[in-house]
């Protein structure tokens, strides 16, 4: 009954028997009812798993987009509670040109508390694969502009050696430029290749490139060169000339004379602008999202669910609602009697919605209508209107009644600041700490201090303290109220 496997829609399943066949073959049987789920039943023998252990491996390292169900550890549970990330991975490696599904399941996989990490040259294999960490690595088949051959070139390129048992030593790529030494030899592996490798941060974690950013592997040198380019050609210069020194008397003498190019001096990219390429190529903004500085609007006023309830928008008809977000997709047209109108998409942590505006709504909220600006729309829920005399539903639409900046509206709607404390748990040190806390964020926020003792609660409410509801100010406020001593919540103005 679990929702991940009522939401795959393709899934191929190996179960491997053992002393608990029966449990696992009931699983497996309710599983093959639903369309696009393949199960195929294997024992350890056949497969020369010795134990436990052993199959998870082999699910990690070689089927990353087969799930493995044993019996003999789950015993009726499904994998995702047993093993979260390696269902995970192969759930969206099963799901992977489905960005819509794998958005979804990159959230469901965070919030099962495992982590999703971008595309790296070390890590990645071609699907979604777990790291000796325990986190999800994305797989660079699913980036746009990296194709198969280029991946199996980079997988096949970073492995050393291989033993009897088929494990992989592997030999990681130190620098851009090792890399790119090790991948001359293949033409599937060009400059279209490195730029979305680099747009999408697979160069990152590179220990001998930490220092060099975005930027700079497209910085563009006097001869129009980008350091991308560069080392493409210093690979392929050391490749040639190792080749050519093998046949001399001087060893690798020549090619250690190539120098390594220069990395050019850049400003780095604005983050907006970094995450926008990364999702270019991505898909998804996986190293962090431009909504990252508004983490506080999101979370206490934005409406809690996001824009997805708009999705099932007829069972909120009457009710009022304001979204956080990131504009994006903006039109301004003209309507065939000369009435200006226009259309955005408002995008969130966890989904999207086009809200479309008319008549004196276009004309109040046009200058609001601009990509990557960060706003806040309240509105209704509400009937479409019918025209004419006949009475039709047309369903339902959102209302915009109101557009305002997020970065503003912290100041504008919040009211007041609560602080629950526990009389139980308090001590001096924390009285001490919050008094000096409120001390020294002052500001236009009133306080009220609510007091319970397990039976009596007392409202205290301060005429006298004021605070700045800074990023600051919440930051150390999370520090001292923690579950069981203290919680805050805020009385939010509506829109």
């Amino acid at each position: 009954d679990s929702d991940i496997f009522k939401s795959v829609s393709t899934l191929k399943i190996v179960f491997v028997a053992g002393h608990n066949g029966m449990v696992g073959s009931a699983i497996c049987r309710k599983l093959e009812k639903k369309p696009g789920v393949e199960v195929t039943t294997r024992t350890r023998s056949e497969l020369n798993l010795i134990d436990q252990k052993s199959v998870f491996e082999f699910m990690k390292y070689e089927r990353p987009d087969e799930v493995i169900l044993s019996a003999a550890k789950v015993g009726g549970i499904h994998a995702n509670n047993n093993y979260p990330a390696e269902f995970m991975a192969a759930v969206l490696s099963n799901n992977m040109n489905d960005l819509k599904k794998t958005s979804q399941f990159m959230d469901e996989a965070r919030r099962m508390g495992v982590e999703v990490l971008g595309p790296d040259v070390n890590e990645s294999r071609f699907k979604f694969a777990v790291n000796e960490a325990g986190a999800i690595r994305f797989g660079l088949g699913a980036m746009k502009g990296v194709g198969e051959g280029a991946v199996m070139a980079i997988i096949e390129s970073r492995i050393s050696s291989v033993d009897s048992k088929g494990v992989e030593k592997v030999d990681p790529y130190k620098s851009l430029f090792d890399f790119a030494k090790r991948l001359s030899p293949f033409r599937e592996c060009n400059k279209k290749v490195y730029e979305a490798l680099a747009l999408g941060g697979a160069f990152d974690d590179l220990k001998g490139s930490k220092n060099i950013h975005r930027a700079q592997y497209f910085a563009i040198d006097d001869k129009e060169r980008s350091l991308l380019e560069l080392a493409i050609r210093y690979g392929s210069a050391v490749t040639q000339s190792e080749k050519e020194a093998g046949s001399t008397l001087f060893g690798d003498d020549e090619a250690m004379k190539i120098p390594e190019p220069i990395i050019p001096a850049c400003d780095p990219w604005s983050d907006m602008i970094r995450l926008k390429k990364e999702r270019d190529v991505v898909g998804f903004f996986i190293s962090g999202h431009p909504l990252d500085k508004f983490k506080f609007e999101m979370k206490h006023i934005s409406t809690r669910g996001g824009l997805p309830l708009l999705e099932e928008i007829e069972k909120y008809t009457g009710k009022k609602f304001q979204f956080g977000g990131m504009i994006s997709n903006v039109e301004h047209r003209v309507s065939r009697n000369g009435s200006p109108w226009g259309f955005f998409s408002l995008e969130d942590y966890d989904g999207s919605f086009e809200f479309r505006l008319f008549r004196d709504d276009y004309l109040n909220y046009k200058n609001f209508m601009v990509d990557e600006w960060m706003v806040l729309v309240s509105g209704i829920v509400q009937k479409r209107p019918s025209w004419g005399d006949n009475p039709i539903d047309r369903g339902s639409e959102f209302k915009v009644t109101k557009i305002e900046m997020l970065s503003d509206v912290r100041e504008q709607r919040i009211n007041r600041l609560h602080i629950d404390l526990n009389l139980k748990t308090l001590n001096d040190g924390w009285v001490h700490s919050i008094e000096e806390l409120i001390q020294l964020s002052k500001g236009k926020v009133g306080i009220t201090i609510d007091i319970f003792d397990g039976k009596t609660k007392i409202v205290m409410l301060s005429r006298n303290s004021h605070v700045e509801v800074s990023n600051e100010f919440i930051a150390k406020l999370d520090e001292l109220c923690k579950p069981g001593i203290a919680n805050y919540r805020f009385d939010i103005k509506k829109g």
